[in-house]
């Protein structure tokens, strides 16, 4: 006997929004290129538009897998540090992830003066 999943559009479109860096189903819709109503009629039918989505992953790098179960095969074990800051990172936005790659350049700026300073 065979137990189908149904899939959760709202879980899926959620992932393409955060694959694609965008808070809204309004934005969401214009990346797609389809009609602000569209993605909002997705939700409430419980449908997609395959073809669509599977150009988005084409086009984001993401997996089909990803987006539309939740699975990430390629994703590191949670108990491993990188995992755990990939993870993070996932979750913020561009302007997050740009503010941490600023602050780390800072922070490796100030250390290689302090070494200048010390030989």
């Amino acid at each position: 006997m065979s137990t189908k999943k149904r899939l959760n559009v709202t879980e899926i479109l959620d992932r393409a929004k955060k694959a694609a860096g965008v808070k809204t189903d309004s934005r969401l819709s214009e990346i797609l290129g389809v009609d602000r109503t569209t993605v909002s009629v997705w939700r409430r039918r419980n449908t997609v538009d395959v073809h669509i989505l599977s150009t988005f992953c084409q086009q984001f790098a993401v997996s089909m897998d990803w987006l539309f179960l939740g699975v990430d095969h390629a994703a590191p074990p949670a108990d491993d540090v990188t995992g755990k800051i990939l993870q993070m990172l996932e979750g913020m936005d561009d302007e997050q992830r740009r503010d941490i790659l600023r602050y780390t350049q800072k922070t490796e700026l100030l250390e290689e003066l302090l070494r200048q300073r010390r030989a």
